[in-house]
């Protein structure tokens, strides 16, 4: 079992709570409710059964959302990004580097299957507060490759940068 000190805890529920009331002011009211209500329940959570399930519980609310916005389009995803960073929250590609299972399932496999992958992966290299280290860039920078020149799909390169 994966433990972690109480700092990054806090500092993860942080990030959370501040990328879910950005979410819910800026982009779109969801089955979590309005802004003030989700960080009163989060609060009463958090009083009532510690920070450890609070936390929990924001994490499944981030892949709620992950699982709401699962086929945005790539400038939405950009200007969410931005608007994110301009806010000074974590970003929508952050979160969903941190938290989507498909995410993980593509770095454990190290290949792209489809254009919902690519587009998945796009929007994390282009993200440019990449938490995830070099070597994982440059990881999926080889896969973003390799699907772009496959023959088998409907893509064409057009985006200079990613050679980069």
């Amino acid at each position: 079992m994966i433990t972690r000190d109480s700092s990054s805890a806090d500092r993860e529920s942080a990030e959370l709570l501040a990328f879910l009331g950005f979410y819910l002011e800026n982009i779109k009211a969801s089955g979590l409710g309005d802004k003030a209500s989700f960080l009163k329940a989060f609060d009463e959570i958090s009083k009532a059964h510690g920070k450890s399930k609070a936390l929990q519980g924001l994490r499944q609310a981030a892949n709620d959302v992950l699982q709401d916005l699962g086929d945005i389009k790539p400038d939405l995803l950009s200007t969410i990004d931005l608007a994110a960073r301009s806010a000074g929250v974590v970003t929508l590609s952050e979160i969903r580097r941190r938290y989507s299972r498909t995410y993980k399932s593509i770095l454990r496999r190290g290949s792209l299957r489809n254009e919902t992958e690519y587009f998945l992966v796009k929007g994390v290299v282009d993200d440019s507060l990449h938490g995830g280290g070099q070597a994982e860039l440059d990881r999926l920078q080889s896969m973003l490759s390799a699907f772009e020149s496959a023959p088998n799909n409907s893509l064409k390169r057009t985006d200079q940068s990613l050679r980069d």
